[in-house]
């Protein structure tokens, strides 16, 4: 917060005094980011010129509020930008606020009033103060001078200044300045006040499709259409051409006045270009306006910008897990981005498709490119296995992915991030018993049937359809499989059993314990005897359609009555799995032996994960919990080790401990069974000898459990 101190006005006008916190004007060269500096530099002009400006003239009424905060900020950014034209603050400006202003101002949830609202009531004024408000006006003022020009501009400001300076005035008032400057010029009139109000009584902004008119090689004209008007607007239009490659701004001889949506301007710009050469409208992005270019010839020009935070990384200072956010944000932005400017989802309840494409596809580009990073193991535990933990039956925040969307304020539930995280979780589960290949193949059919346009859900399960049809497999029908994943909440979970011949076992039987409707599960399982973990096309695909019904799956092995097995082979399908008593105690005994790296590391991490489920929903007694979590002092991977980070995790927050207390930390059932510390020592210590992002866990492990001696 900042505080004025209005001196008095008749015999101090020249010395007003502004008072700052310290950490708003003062920067230091050797701790604060050139970000910062640039803050501070831009707050100082923007509070000289709001002081000077608010003290000659007042708004008459709220609606016209606007006007003072917006040139406060384009005269503003003058100032510094004169002083320093080495930190570009005009350049900065159209990067940082007016393509913000776009951002906020097409925003699905309406967020952005016109800039010359009514204000009827008391409670509508806190509106004129949001961030999102005051960055469309000095967009619009910028627009206007680069229309007028700037000597226009400032003598329009002189004369509004002269007129009403020391009182109020109306936003009307200065149009009408601008207006007489304008008319002493010898420019082609236009009138300022009717351009302007379609940009400050209207909410939003319009997009211009521009095509160009080919002529065999030579193109002579270029075609403007706008796509999204409801009212009418003035838009002023520059254009240049590969050819004359010239991004001055003049004042505009290209003024249209669109009166309805769709309708088509055409600018005679015969040039000698070819017809590869490309367009540019908007130069310098002057306007208020989105140049929506012909999709044909610029699908591979487009850009991608990002906040520096986001995509740079330091190998001294930030953790290994932020490389990894860095990597993953590139890979799915870059994917987002050519995919969305290729299809549109036809409705809202279809807008997950992309968000799962997205990170799917960009996943695979990282993984390829950076193998060590191992983006497909960190996937399963961070993102499926954290979907899994939010989509449960007893506390699930999910709804299914294919919600039906009948009111704009239903639209949030399809940013939030237990919503997209489930997306390419299904996505990959599709892939996995379609295969690779026939995955990859319906891709290209949906792209080739549906680029530049819009597709449905449907779409996309008939082009997987017709790439599964083409091959020898079993024939499903995809549809029906997904319609179950998609259009249902929560997810099955599987009881797994043997069933004895005396000391070799030929069957397993398995029972969904809770599902209401039906799934088409795919099934997977190893034995210790075959300890086969790769994934193939799913032989077992069973349909459930009523809670505790029973299949019996024909897996004779020659194994002994004391060997475990496991399902769902590296955690591809969306389900947990639950085992008998005895299996998981064969489990355990397993993993605590040297052999445990024969279980794959996605399999160790989800019998954690799920054994940690089923000890919360009091189906897995602590004791053998204890005895399959044992196993991780010998533990070296850190994609083992993460489910049991997040289990202590929501432990700690059940059973908060200073770093100096040595309890037991539960009591199950009213019997003396308890964790003690010395358990919670032995994963410490061995932390402490893993090495892959090893300070991560640690620091993770500490902030929950670590005490200062041991």
């Amino acid at each position: 917060m900042y505080h004025h101190i209005i001196l008095d006005s008749q015999n101090n006008i020249t010395k007003k005094l502004i008072l700052y916190r310290d950490a708003t004007i003062f920067y230091n060269d050797e701790l604060d980011s050139d970000i910062h500096k640039l803050d501070v530099i831009r707050r100082i002009g923007y509070e000289l010129v709001h002081q000077w400006f608010d003290n000659l003239i007042s708004p008459v009424h709220w609606p016209d509020y606007w006007l003072n905060e917006g040139i406060a900020i384009l005269l503003g950014t003058d100032v510094i930008n004169q002083d320093f034209e080495d930190l570009r603050m005009w350049d900065l400006f159209m990067v940082q606020i007016q393509q913000e202003a776009l951002r906020f101002d097409n925003s699905p949830r309406d967020i952005m009033k016109p800039l010359t609202s009514e204000i009827n009531k008391l409670s509508e004024i806190d509106s004129l103060f949001s961030f999102s408000f005051h960055i469309k006006a000095p967009v619009i003022l910028r627009m206007l001078r680069h229309f007028l020009t700037d000597q226009v501009f400032q003598r329009g400001i002189e004369i509004f200044l002269s007129k009403h300076k020391f009182s109020s005035a109306s936003i009307d008032d200065f149009w009408e300045s601008m207006q007489s400057a304008h008319n002493a010029t010898n420019m082609e009139r236009i009138i300022v006040r009717e351009i302007m109000n379609a940009w400050t009584k209207q909410k939003h902004y319009p997009i211009l499709k521009v095509a160009q008119i080919y002529d065999y090689t030579n193109f002579h004209y270029v075609r403007i259409t706008v796509e999204n008007i409801e009212n009418h607007w003035h838009i002023p239009v520059t254009i240049t051409t590969q050819t004359t490659s010239n991004f001055t701004i003049h004042p505009w001889k290209f003024f249209y006045n669109w009166k309805k949506s769709n309708s088509t301007w055409f600018m005679d710009i015969a040039t000698d270009g070819h017809i590869d050469d490309w367009i540019i409208a908007n130069l310098q992005q002057i306007d208020m306006y989105n140049v929506n270019l012909d999709s044909h010839d610029n699908i591979a020009k487009k850009l991608i910008l990002y906040r520096d935070a986001t995509i740079f990384y330091n190998d001294e200072l930030d953790p290994d897990m932020h490389k990894l956010d860095v990597t993953r944000t590139i890979g799915y932005e870059l994917v987002h981005k050519w995919f969305d400017n290729l299809i549109s989802p036809s409705w809202w309840s279809d807008y997950w498709l992309n968000e799962g494409i997205a990170i799917l596809l960009g996943t695979d580009v990282i993984n390829k490119g950076s193998e060590d990073l191992r983006m497909w193991d960190l996937f399963v535990v961070q993102i499926q296995q954290e979907s899994l933990r939010l989509d449960n039956f007893t506390e699930g925040v999910m709804k299914p992915l294919r919600s039906e969307i009948n009111k704009p304020s239903e639209t949030d539930s399809l940013f939030s991030f237990s919503f997209h995280i489930k997306a390419p979780v299904i996505l990959r589960m599709l892939r996995h018993f379609l295969t690779d290949q026939v995955f990859q193949n319906g891709i290209e059919i949906f792209l080739s049937k549906h680029k530049f346009s819009s597709a449905s859900i449907d779409d996309f399960w008939e082009s997987m359809q017709s790439a599964h049809n083409a091959t020898n497999m079993e024939k499903i029908i995809v549809r029906e499989i997904m319609n179950a994943w998609t259009k249902q909440k929560h997810y099955p979970i599987l009881k797994v059993a043997q069933i004895y011949d005396y000391t070799n076992f030929h069957y397993v039987r398995i029972t969904v314990e809770n599902i209401e409707n039906h799934w088409h599960i795919p099934v997977t399982i190893t034995t210790q005897t075959t300890s086969n973990f790769t994934i193939h096309p799913w032989k077992f695909f069973y349909n459930w359609k009523k809670s505790n019904s029973t299949w019996f799956m024909d897996i004779a092995t020659d194994g002994h009555i004391g060997d475990w097995i496991i399902a769902n082979l590296q955690q591809i399908g969306y389900y947990r799995v639950n085992y008998e008593l005895k299996n998981w105690q064969n489990i355990a005994k397993y993993l605590n032996s040297r052999n445990y790296s024969k279980i794959h590391v996605l399999n160790r991490a989800q019998i954690i994960d799920d054994a940690y489920y089923f000890l919360s929903s009091r189906k897995l007694d602590m004791s053998t919990f204890l005895d399959l979590a044992k196993y991780l002092s010998q533990e070296t991977d850190f994609v083992a080790w993460y489910p049991m980070i997040k289990a202590l995790e929501n432990i700690s927050s059940i059973f908060p401990i200073s770093d100096t207390e040595d309890i037991d930390l539960f009591k199950v059932n009213n019997n003396r069974h308890f964790i003690n510390k010395s358990v919670f020592h032995i994963l410490y210590i061995r932390l402490l000898h893993i090495k892959y992002i090893k300070n991560k866990i640690v620091k993770q492990f500490r902030k929950i459990y670590i005490y200062e001696k041991i």
